[in-house]
C-alpha cells in the first residue's frame, strides 16, 4: 500500500512538472526555442487532462507553427489539421485548415500563384505574408471549385454532390483567413448544403414508399395459400435489411454536414428534422 501511494505521489509530481501554459509555450515560442515549444506542448498535452478547448487548440498550433519553423513540413500539416478539429471559433478553424491545406500545396517554405501576373514565391512562415499566400492561393483554385460547385448543383446523387463540399469548404475558409470576409465561398457552400437537404429528401420520400408498399404486401390476403395474410418474403426483408443500410449511410453524411454546419457558424435546423425523419424511417 505504501509503495503504491509513493507511486501515486510520483506520477503527481511528474505530472506537474511537465505541465506548462500556454503563456509559458508563447514564451518560449518568442525566443526561437522551438523544439523546447513542441517537447513541452506533447508532454502537457498529454498530462493536462483539464485543459480546455481553446487551451488545447493554442498549444497545438504553437506546436504546429515550431514544426514548420524547425523545417518538419509534414508533421506540422498533421498538426495544424488536429488543432482545426478542435478549433473553437470559425476564424480559428480556417487560419488552421488554410495553413494545412497552403502546406500541402507549397514547396519548402513558399508559395508560387499560378495564375498571378508575377508569380514570385510567397513565404507561408511569418503571419502577413502567408494571408497573402492564401489570398494567392484562393485565387489559383477559384476557377476549379466554381467548376465543381455548377455540377455538384446539378448533380442527382449524393456522391456526385460530395466531390464537391470539402473543395468548397475549403475555398471558404481560405476566403475567411485571407480577408476575414464570407461574403464570396460561404454562400455557395449554404447552397450545396441546400441541395443535399433536398437530394436526402427525395432519397427518404422514396425509401418510405418502398416501405410502405412492403406493409401493404404483407398485410394483403393470400388467396392462393392456405388464407391468411401474405406475410413478408424473404425478398421483401433484403430489401428492408439493405434500405436499414443504406439509411445508416445516410446518417453519416447528414452527420457529416451538421458537424460542418455547427463549425461554420451556419443552421443545423433542418438538419436535425432530417435525422429525426431517419430515425423515424428505422
Amino acid at each position: 500500500m505504501k509503495a503504491l501511494s509513493c507511486l501515486i505521489v510520483s506520477f503527481l509530481m511528474i505530472t506537474a512538472a511537465s505541465a506548462v501554459t500556454v503563456e509559458q509555450l508563447k514564451d518560449m515560442f518568442s525566443r526561437g526555442e522551438y523544439a523546447s515549444v513542441v517537447r513541452e506542448a506533447d508532454q502537457t498535452l498529454i498530462a493536462d487532462q483539464n485543459l480546455t478547448r481553446s487551451q488545447a487548440y493554442q498549444m497545438i498550433m504553437l506546436k504546429a507553427e515550431s514544426l514548420l519553423r524547425l523545417g518538419n513540413r509534414a508533421i506540422a500539416a498533421q498538426e495544424f489539421g488536429a488543432a482545426a478539429d478542435i478549433a473553437p471559433t470559425l476564424e480559428q478553424l480556417a487560419w488552421a485548415r488554410s495553413t494545412r491545406v497552403l502546406l500541402d500545396r507549397s514547396s519548402g517554405v513558399t508559395y508560387t500563384p499560378r495564375l498571378a501576373q508575377e508569380q514570385q514565391p510567397i513565404d507561408i512562415i511569418e503571419t502577413d505574408s502567408r494571408r497573402r499566400a492564401m489570398a494567392a492561393l484562393l485565387a489559383d483554385l477559384r476557377p476549379s471549385v466554381q467548376r465543381m460547385y455548377d455540377n455538384a448543383l446539378e448533380a442527382e446523387t449524393l456522391t456526385e454532390l460530395e466531390d464537391a463540399v470539402i473543395p468548397v469548404s475549403d475555398a471558404a475558409l481560405l476566403e475567411v483567413a485571407s480577408t476575414g470576409k464570407t461574403s464570396e465561398m460561404m454562400p455557395m457552400l449554404n447552397e450545396l448544403g441546400k441541395h443535399a437537404q433536398n437530394l436526402i429528401d427525395q432519397e427518404l420520400a422514396r425509401i418510405q414508399r418502398q416501405i410502405t408498399h412492403v406493409g401493404r404486401l404483407a398485410a394483403a390476403y393470400d388467396d392462393f395459400g392456405i388464407g391468411g395474410r401474405r406475410g413478408t418474403s424473404s425478398r421483401d426483408r433484403d430489401l428492408l435489411f439493405d434500405m436499414q443500410a443504406y439509411l445508416d449511410r445516410i446518417i453519416e453524411r447528414v452527420q457529416m454536414y451538421r458537424n460542418a454546419a455547427i463549425r461554420l457558424g451556419g443552421d443545423t435546423e433542418k438538419w436535425d428534422r432530417i435525422l429525426l425523419q431517419i430515425i423515424g424511417l428505422q
